[in-house]
């Protein structure tokens, strides 16, 4: 919910969010965070972050070609 709600709220105030644009490491109960190192060193990590790298660029990319001002906005329901 905590994510969601911050969704919401950043993406109101104009920010962007790329296709994927977010990565896990795994973990559970019995693999805690701490070991997480070894596992986002493997090669299936990288080609994710590669991945999400390049849609970030494009969405970079993209949002260079519009103005703040082409944004439309109905503002009656408010």
């Amino acid at each position: 919910m905590a994510i969601s709600n911050m969704f919401m709220t950043l993406n109101h105030y104009g920010m962007l969010f790329p296709p994927f644009s977010n990565m896990y490491a795994m973990s559970s109960i019995c693999d805690s965070t701490y070991k997480d190192k070894k596992l986002v060193l493997i090669d299936c990590y990288f080609e994710e972050a590669k991945l999400l790298a390049e849609n970030v660029l494009n969405v970079v990319n993209s949002a260079k070609k519009i103005k703040p001002t082409d944004w439309k906005y109905d503002n009656k329901a408010n």
